[in-house]
Protein backbone atom coordinates (compact mmCIF):
# COMPACT_ATOMS: atom_id res chain seq x y z
CA UNK A 1 0.00 0.00 0.00
CA UNK A 2 1.19 3.60 -0.39
CA UNK A 3 3.18 4.91 2.54
CA UNK A 4 1.52 7.64 4.63
CA UNK A 5 3.12 11.00 4.11
CA UNK A 6 5.13 11.43 7.30
CA UNK A 7 8.41 10.31 8.72
CA UNK A 8 9.94 8.38 11.53
CA UNK A 9 9.47 5.65 13.99
CA UNK A 10 8.92 4.83 17.54
CA UNK A 11 9.18 1.47 19.11
CA UNK A 12 8.42 0.35 22.60
CA UNK A 13 11.25 -1.85 23.71
CA UNK A 14 10.52 -3.32 27.13
CA UNK A 15 6.77 -3.61 27.45
CA UNK A 16 6.52 -6.54 29.80
CA UNK A 17 4.09 -7.78 32.40
CA UNK A 18 6.27 -6.02 34.96
CA UNK A 19 4.76 -2.70 33.84
CA UNK A 20 1.43 -3.75 35.21
CA UNK A 21 2.89 -5.19 38.40
CA UNK A 22 2.64 -3.51 41.80
CA UNK A 23 6.05 -1.91 41.34
CA UNK A 24 5.85 1.10 39.10
CA UNK A 25 8.28 0.82 36.22
CA UNK A 26 11.29 2.91 35.44
CA UNK A 27 10.79 4.89 32.22
CA UNK A 28 13.51 5.65 29.67
CA UNK A 29 12.84 7.80 26.61
CA UNK A 30 15.63 7.73 24.00
CA UNK A 31 15.35 10.43 21.35
CA UNK A 32 17.63 10.40 18.33
CA UNK A 33 18.21 13.62 16.39
CA UNK A 34 17.54 13.85 12.63
CA UNK A 35 17.55 10.06 12.21
CA UNK A 36 15.91 8.64 9.09
CA UNK A 37 13.77 5.78 10.36
CA UNK A 38 15.10 3.35 7.74
CA UNK A 39 18.66 4.00 8.92
CA UNK A 40 18.51 1.36 11.65
CA UNK A 41 18.53 -2.38 11.04
CA UNK A 42 15.08 -3.26 12.39
CA UNK A 43 13.57 -0.91 9.79
CA UNK A 44 15.66 -2.12 6.87
CA UNK A 45 18.81 -0.05 7.27
CA UNK A 46 22.33 -1.19 6.43
CA UNK A 47 23.84 0.50 9.50
CA UNK A 48 24.79 -1.95 12.25
CA UNK A 49 22.39 -1.37 15.16
CA UNK A 50 22.33 -4.75 16.94
CA UNK A 51 21.27 -3.33 20.31
CA UNK A 52 18.28 -1.47 18.94
CA UNK A 53 17.43 -4.44 16.72
CA UNK A 54 17.50 -6.83 19.69
CA UNK A 55 15.35 -4.58 21.84
CA UNK A 56 12.88 -3.99 19.01
CA UNK A 57 12.58 -7.75 18.45
CA UNK A 58 11.61 -8.13 22.11
CA UNK A 59 9.16 -5.22 22.04
CA UNK A 60 6.84 -3.41 19.63
CA UNK A 61 7.71 -1.60 16.41
CA UNK A 62 5.39 1.07 15.12
CA UNK A 63 4.64 1.55 11.44
CA UNK A 64 2.05 4.29 12.04
CA UNK A 65 3.57 7.09 14.11
CA UNK A 66 3.79 10.83 13.66
CA UNK A 67 6.30 13.23 15.11
CA UNK A 68 6.10 17.00 14.63
CA UNK A 69 8.49 17.03 11.68
CA UNK A 70 10.98 19.37 13.30
CA UNK A 71 13.33 19.40 16.25
CA UNK A 72 11.91 21.81 18.84
CA UNK A 73 8.19 21.16 18.21
CA UNK A 74 8.66 17.40 18.61
CA UNK A 75 10.53 17.90 21.89
CA UNK A 76 7.83 20.22 23.20
CA UNK A 77 5.11 17.72 22.33
CA UNK A 78 7.05 14.81 23.80
CA UNK A 79 7.69 16.61 27.08
CA UNK A 80 4.18 17.97 27.60
CA UNK A 81 1.76 15.72 25.73
CA UNK A 82 0.40 18.76 23.90
CA UNK A 83 0.63 20.02 20.37
CA UNK A 84 3.72 22.25 20.19
CA UNK A 85 1.77 25.41 19.33
CA UNK A 86 -0.17 24.98 22.58
CA UNK A 87 3.05 25.45 24.56
CA UNK A 88 4.59 28.21 22.45
CA UNK A 89 6.90 26.27 20.14
CA UNK A 90 5.30 26.46 16.73
CA UNK A 91 8.73 26.63 15.16
CA UNK A 92 12.27 26.89 16.57
CA UNK A 93 13.48 28.37 19.87
CA UNK A 94 15.41 31.39 21.15
CA UNK A 95 14.56 35.08 21.14
CA UNK A 96 14.55 35.53 17.38
CA UNK A 97 11.65 33.07 17.15
CA UNK A 98 9.53 34.88 19.76
CA UNK A 99 6.88 36.46 17.56
CA UNK A 100 4.77 37.61 20.48
CA UNK A 101 2.04 35.15 19.52
CA UNK A 102 0.78 32.37 21.78
CA UNK A 103 1.94 29.60 19.46
CA UNK A 104 5.28 31.21 18.62
CA UNK A 105 7.09 32.28 21.80
CA UNK A 106 10.38 30.47 21.15
CA UNK A 107 10.48 28.62 24.48
CA UNK A 108 8.40 26.07 26.39
CA UNK A 109 5.53 27.90 28.07
CA UNK A 110 4.31 27.34 31.62
CA UNK A 111 0.75 26.58 30.53
CA UNK A 112 1.88 23.00 29.91
CA UNK A 113 3.50 20.74 32.49
CA UNK A 114 6.29 18.34 31.57
CA UNK A 115 6.36 14.64 32.27
CA UNK A 116 9.12 15.30 34.82
CA UNK A 117 6.95 17.85 36.63
CA UNK A 118 4.19 15.25 36.89
CA UNK A 119 6.27 12.21 37.87
CA UNK A 120 8.66 13.86 40.33
CA UNK A 121 5.93 14.63 42.92
CA UNK A 122 4.74 11.04 42.47
CA UNK A 123 8.03 9.74 43.82
CA UNK A 124 9.99 9.30 40.58
CA UNK A 125 13.61 10.33 40.30
CA UNK A 126 13.90 12.49 37.18
CA UNK A 127 17.07 12.61 35.06
CA UNK A 128 17.96 13.99 31.66
CA UNK A 129 21.01 13.88 29.42
CA UNK A 130 21.45 15.44 26.01
CA UNK A 131 19.87 18.11 23.87
CA UNK A 132 17.20 20.27 25.52
CA UNK A 133 16.34 22.83 22.77
CA UNK A 134 13.09 24.16 24.20
CA UNK A 135 14.56 27.27 25.85
CA UNK A 136 18.09 28.14 26.93
CA UNK A 137 17.64 31.15 29.23
CA UNK A 138 17.48 31.02 33.02
CA UNK A 139 14.12 29.69 34.13
CA UNK A 140 13.64 27.65 30.94
CA UNK A 141 16.18 24.87 31.52
CA UNK A 142 15.71 21.19 32.49
CA UNK A 143 16.07 21.79 36.24
CA UNK A 144 13.39 24.48 35.95
CA UNK A 145 11.01 21.97 34.35
CA UNK A 146 11.06 19.04 36.75
CA UNK A 147 14.39 17.30 36.17
CA UNK A 148 16.63 16.92 39.22
CA UNK A 149 19.83 16.02 37.34
CA UNK A 150 20.97 17.13 33.89
CA UNK A 151 24.02 16.85 31.67
CA UNK A 152 24.03 18.00 28.06
CA UNK A 153 23.70 20.88 25.61
CA UNK A 154 20.88 23.39 25.86
CA UNK A 155 20.89 24.43 22.22
CA UNK A 156 20.28 22.68 18.93
CA UNK A 157 23.70 21.36 17.90
CA UNK A 158 27.27 21.28 19.10
CA UNK A 159 30.74 19.99 18.35
CA UNK A 160 30.97 16.31 19.35
CA UNK A 161 34.61 16.38 20.40
CA UNK A 162 34.57 19.70 22.22
CA UNK A 163 31.16 21.24 22.90
CA UNK A 164 32.70 23.70 25.38
CA UNK A 165 33.00 26.87 23.20
CA UNK A 166 30.14 29.24 23.86
CA UNK A 167 29.27 27.52 27.17
CA UNK A 168 27.26 24.91 25.29
CA UNK A 169 27.78 22.08 27.78
CA UNK A 170 25.98 22.09 31.14
CA UNK A 171 26.00 19.95 34.27
CA UNK A 172 22.78 20.89 36.03
CA UNK A 173 22.96 24.73 36.03
CA UNK A 174 26.71 25.07 35.55
CA UNK A 175 28.65 25.37 32.28
CA UNK A 176 31.33 22.68 32.22
CA UNK A 177 34.20 21.57 30.00
CA UNK A 178 34.82 18.31 28.21
CA UNK A 179 36.27 15.92 30.78
CA UNK A 180 39.03 14.16 28.80
CA UNK A 181 41.20 14.31 25.68
CA UNK A 182 39.26 11.56 23.91
CA UNK A 183 35.90 13.14 24.69
CA UNK A 184 33.00 12.25 22.39
CA UNK A 185 29.58 13.69 23.19
CA UNK A 186 27.49 10.56 22.56
CA UNK A 187 29.74 8.58 24.92
CA UNK A 188 29.69 11.30 27.57
CA UNK A 189 25.90 11.54 27.55
CA UNK A 190 25.67 7.81 28.11
CA UNK A 191 28.33 7.92 30.86
CA UNK A 192 26.21 10.40 32.78
CA UNK A 193 22.96 8.51 32.10
CA UNK A 194 24.53 5.35 33.51
CA UNK A 195 25.84 7.26 36.51
CA UNK A 196 22.42 8.73 37.23
CA UNK A 197 20.58 5.40 37.16
CA UNK A 198 23.33 3.52 38.98
CA UNK A 199 23.43 6.05 41.80
CA UNK A 200 19.64 6.04 41.96
CA UNK A 201 19.59 2.25 42.27
CA UNK A 202 22.10 2.35 45.12
CA UNK A 203 20.22 5.12 46.91
CA UNK A 204 16.67 3.81 47.10
CA UNK A 205 14.03 1.72 45.32
CA UNK A 206 12.14 4.65 43.86
CA UNK A 207 11.42 4.36 40.12
CA UNK A 208 13.12 6.80 37.77
CA UNK A 209 12.41 8.71 34.58
CA UNK A 210 15.44 9.05 32.30
CA UNK A 211 15.21 11.20 29.17
CA UNK A 212 18.16 10.50 26.85
CA UNK A 213 18.16 13.07 24.05
CA UNK A 214 21.16 12.17 21.91
CA UNK A 215 22.42 14.81 19.50
CA UNK A 216 23.38 12.04 17.04
CA UNK A 217 23.20 11.91 14.10
CA UNK A 218 22.52 15.66 13.81
CA UNK A 219 25.24 17.67 12.06
CA UNK A 220 28.12 18.41 12.35
CA UNK A 221 29.18 15.02 11.02
CA UNK A 222 31.67 13.92 13.67
CA UNK A 223 32.69 10.33 14.35
CA UNK A 224 35.74 8.38 15.45
CA UNK A 225 38.09 6.95 12.80
CA UNK A 226 37.43 3.30 13.73
CA UNK A 227 33.67 3.72 13.43
CA UNK A 228 34.00 5.59 10.13
CA UNK A 229 36.20 2.90 8.64
CA UNK A 230 33.44 0.29 9.02
CA UNK A 231 31.36 2.13 6.44
CA UNK A 232 33.88 3.48 3.95
CA UNK A 233 32.89 2.28 0.48
CA UNK A 234 29.43 1.06 1.53
CA UNK A 235 27.78 4.02 -0.19
CA UNK A 236 29.76 4.13 -3.41
CA UNK A 237 26.84 2.53 -5.24
CA UNK A 238 24.90 5.73 -4.59
CA UNK A 239 21.80 6.94 -2.85
CA UNK A 240 19.35 5.53 -5.40
CA UNK A 241 20.79 2.05 -4.90
CA UNK A 242 20.73 2.40 -1.11
CA UNK A 243 17.11 3.54 -1.29
CA UNK A 244 16.07 0.51 -3.34
CA UNK A 245 17.95 -1.89 -1.08
CA UNK A 246 16.38 -0.45 2.05
CA UNK A 247 12.91 -0.68 0.56
CA UNK A 248 13.47 -4.32 -0.36
CA UNK A 249 14.63 -5.17 3.18
CA UNK A 250 11.67 -3.34 4.70
CA UNK A 251 9.30 -5.43 2.63
CA UNK A 252 11.14 -8.56 3.75
CA UNK A 253 10.50 -7.43 7.33
CA UNK A 254 6.77 -7.21 6.60
CA UNK A 255 6.43 -3.44 6.10
CA UNK A 256 4.85 -3.76 2.70
CA UNK A 257 4.16 -0.56 0.85
CA UNK A 258 4.94 1.03 -2.47
CA UNK A 259 8.10 3.10 -2.72
CA UNK A 260 7.33 6.75 -3.36
CA UNK A 261 8.52 8.32 -6.61
CA UNK A 262 12.10 9.50 -6.66
CA UNK A 263 12.49 13.12 -5.56
CA UNK A 264 13.64 15.26 -8.45
CA UNK A 265 14.34 18.50 -6.60
CA UNK A 266 14.80 19.59 -3.02
CA UNK A 267 11.47 21.16 -1.98
CA UNK A 268 11.46 24.96 -1.94
CA UNK A 269 12.14 26.54 1.42
CA UNK A 270 11.45 29.94 2.88
CA UNK A 271 15.04 29.91 4.05
CA UNK A 272 16.62 29.46 0.64
CA UNK A 273 20.13 30.48 1.60
CA UNK A 274 20.53 27.72 4.20
CA UNK A 275 18.23 25.02 2.92
CA UNK A 276 19.03 25.35 -0.76
CA UNK A 277 15.44 24.75 -1.81
CA UNK A 278 14.62 23.97 -5.39
CA UNK A 279 18.00 22.51 -6.32
CA UNK A 280 17.89 19.31 -8.33
CA UNK A 281 18.88 16.01 -6.71
CA UNK A 282 21.10 14.43 -9.37
CA UNK A 283 21.32 10.77 -10.23
CA UNK A 284 24.42 9.25 -8.65
CA UNK A 285 25.89 8.54 -12.08
CA UNK A 286 25.77 12.25 -12.91
CA UNK A 287 28.25 13.08 -10.14
CA UNK A 288 31.98 13.26 -10.64
CA UNK A 289 34.28 10.65 -9.13
CA UNK A 290 35.46 13.22 -6.62
CA UNK A 291 31.90 14.05 -5.57
CA UNK A 292 31.02 10.37 -5.18
CA UNK A 293 34.09 9.78 -3.02
CA UNK A 294 33.28 12.81 -0.88
CA UNK A 295 29.66 11.80 -0.42
CA UNK A 296 30.61 8.22 0.40
CA UNK A 297 32.76 9.64 3.21
CA UNK A 298 29.95 11.87 4.45
CA UNK A 299 27.55 8.94 4.52
CA UNK A 300 30.14 6.78 6.24
CA UNK A 301 30.56 9.40 8.98
CA UNK A 302 26.79 9.64 9.39
CA UNK A 303 26.48 5.85 9.61
CA UNK A 304 29.31 5.79 12.15
CA UNK A 305 27.41 8.27 14.33
CA UNK A 306 24.32 6.05 14.31
CA UNK A 307 26.45 2.98 14.98
CA UNK A 308 28.09 4.69 17.97
CA UNK A 309 24.71 5.72 19.35
CA UNK A 310 23.59 2.08 19.17
CA UNK A 311 26.76 0.98 20.96
CA UNK A 312 25.93 3.41 23.75
CA UNK A 313 22.35 2.24 24.00
CA UNK A 314 23.81 -1.22 24.51
CA UNK A 315 25.97 0.15 27.33
CA UNK A 316 22.93 1.73 28.98
CA UNK A 317 20.89 -1.47 28.76
CA UNK A 318 23.84 -3.38 30.20
CA UNK A 319 23.95 -1.03 33.19
CA UNK A 320 20.23 -1.57 33.78
CA UNK A 321 20.80 -5.31 33.70
CA UNK A 322 23.67 -5.07 36.18
CA UNK A 323 21.59 -3.06 38.63
CA UNK A 324 18.66 -5.48 38.32
CA UNK A 325 16.35 -2.83 36.91
CA UNK A 326 16.03 -3.89 33.29
CA UNK A 327 12.99 -6.15 33.67
CA UNK A 328 10.96 -3.37 35.25
CA UNK A 329 11.87 -0.67 32.76
CA UNK A 330 9.76 0.73 29.93
CA UNK A 331 12.04 1.95 27.14
CA UNK A 332 10.88 4.02 24.17
CA UNK A 333 12.97 4.98 21.16
CA UNK A 334 12.09 7.58 18.53
CA UNK A 335 13.51 10.46 16.50
CA UNK A 336 12.48 14.08 16.46
CA UNK A 337 12.12 14.16 12.67
CA UNK A 338 13.47 12.53 9.54
CA UNK A 339 16.78 12.86 7.76
CA UNK A 340 18.23 16.37 7.54
CA UNK A 341 17.53 18.00 4.17
CA UNK A 342 19.50 21.17 4.81
CA UNK A 343 21.98 22.70 2.42
CA UNK A 344 20.67 21.51 -0.91
CA UNK A 345 21.13 18.47 -3.11
CA UNK A 346 24.62 17.57 -1.88
CA UNK A 347 24.26 18.66 1.72
CA UNK A 348 26.14 21.69 2.98
CA UNK A 349 28.35 21.69 -0.09
CA UNK A 350 28.37 25.46 -0.45
CA UNK A 351 29.83 25.99 3.02
CA UNK A 352 33.35 25.55 4.37
CA UNK A 353 32.80 25.10 8.12
CA UNK A 354 35.76 25.43 10.50
CA UNK A 355 37.72 22.40 11.61
CA UNK A 356 38.26 22.55 15.36
CA UNK A 357 40.88 19.81 15.73
CA UNK A 358 42.76 17.10 13.93
CA UNK A 359 42.64 13.32 14.60
CA UNK A 360 40.17 12.70 11.77
CA UNK A 361 37.49 14.89 13.32
CA UNK A 362 35.84 15.44 9.99
CA UNK A 363 33.20 18.15 9.91
CA UNK A 364 31.73 17.75 6.49
CA UNK A 365 28.24 19.12 6.97
CA UNK A 366 24.88 17.64 6.01
CA UNK A 367 24.33 14.18 4.66
CA UNK A 368 23.82 14.09 0.91
CA UNK A 369 21.47 11.13 0.83
CA UNK A 370 17.84 11.46 0.00
CA UNK A 371 16.23 8.54 1.80
CA UNK A 372 12.89 9.97 2.74
CA UNK A 373 10.74 6.87 3.05
CA UNK A 374 7.76 7.21 5.34
CA UNK A 375 6.07 4.77 7.66
CA UNK A 376 3.99 6.84 9.65
CA UNK A 377 -1.59 6.20 14.02
CA UNK A 378 0.12 7.45 16.98
CA UNK A 379 1.48 10.96 17.40
CA UNK A 380 4.39 12.06 19.53
CA UNK A 381 2.25 13.93 22.05
CA UNK A 382 0.46 10.63 22.80
CA UNK A 383 3.61 9.11 24.23
CA UNK A 384 3.37 10.75 27.61
CA UNK A 385 0.02 9.13 28.34
CA UNK A 386 1.67 5.72 28.21
CA UNK A 387 4.01 6.84 30.97
CA UNK A 388 1.13 7.88 33.20
CA UNK A 389 -0.71 4.61 32.58
CA UNK A 390 2.41 2.63 33.41
CA UNK A 391 3.31 4.75 36.42
CA UNK A 392 -0.24 4.59 37.79
CA UNK A 393 0.00 8.33 38.24
CA UNK A 394 -3.35 10.09 38.81
CA UNK A 395 -3.79 13.50 37.28
CA UNK A 396 -2.85 15.70 40.21
CA UNK A 397 -4.75 18.60 41.70
CA UNK A 398 -4.28 21.95 39.99
CA UNK A 399 -3.72 20.45 36.55
CA UNK A 400 -6.47 20.15 33.98
CA UNK A 401 -6.89 16.76 32.33
CA UNK A 402 -7.46 18.15 28.86
CA UNK A 403 -7.11 16.07 25.73
CA UNK A 404 -4.28 17.35 23.59
CA UNK A 405 -6.61 17.99 20.64
CA UNK A 406 -8.53 20.66 22.54
CA UNK A 407 -7.62 22.55 25.66
CA UNK A 408 -9.99 25.46 25.10
CA UNK A 409 -12.47 24.18 27.67
CA UNK A 410 -9.92 24.05 30.49
CA UNK A 411 -10.70 25.92 33.70
CA UNK A 412 -7.23 26.13 35.23
CA UNK A 413 -4.01 27.69 34.03
CA UNK A 414 -1.89 24.60 33.35
CA UNK A 415 -2.83 21.77 31.06
CA UNK A 416 -1.47 18.45 29.99
CA UNK A 417 -2.62 15.93 27.42
CA UNK A 418 -3.12 12.26 28.08
CA UNK A 419 -4.16 9.09 26.30
CA UNK A 420 -7.22 7.31 27.57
Amino acid sequence: MPAPNCVLLLFVISWTSAIWAADRPNIIIILADDLGFSDIGCYGGEIATPNLDRLAAEGLRFTQFYNSGRCCPTRAALLTGLYPHQVGIGTMTNKEFDLGLRGYRGFLQRNGVTIAEILKPAGYRTFMVGKWHVGKEEGMRPLDRGFEEYYGVLEGASHYFDPTPGNMLFRNRTPVKAECDNYYLTDALTDHAIRFVTEAASHDDNPFLLYVAYTAPHWPLHATPNDIEKYRGKYRAGWDDVRQQRHARMNELGMNWTLSPRMGKVPPSANQGWMGGGRAVPAWEELTEEQQENLDLRMAIYAAMVDRMDQNIGRLVGALRETGRLDNTLILFLSDNGAEAGGGALGFDQFKPPVYSEQARAQLGGLGKRIQHALAIRQVHDVRGWHFDAADRPLAGGHCAARAVDQSGGTCDRHHGYVS
